[in-house]
C-alpha cells in the first residue's frame, strides 16, 4: 500500500499526459496486487468466505 501511495503522489505531480498514463498504470498494478493478496488470505482466515455464494432467499 505504500507503493500505491508513492504512485499516487507521483501521478499528482505529472504534467505530461503520457507519463501520467504510465504512472496510473503502475498505480493500478499495485492496487490489483493488493486486492489479490486480500482475496488470497481470506479463505485461510474464515473458511465460510471461500468463494461460496450465499442463498439469497434467506435474506428476504
Amino acid at each position: 500500500m505504500v507503493c500505491e501511495g508513492i504512485a499516487l503522489v507521483a501521478f499528482s505531480q505529472m504534467h505530461v499526459l503520457s507519463l501520467a498514463i504510465g504512472i496510473m498504470l503502475v498505480f493500478s498494478l499495485f492496487v490489483q496486487m493488493a486486492e489479490g493478496a486480500t482475496y488470497g488470505v481470506v479463505p485461510f482466515i474464515n473458511k465460510s468466505l471461500g468463494g461460496r455464494r450465499r442463498d439469497c432467499r434467506r435474506w428476504r
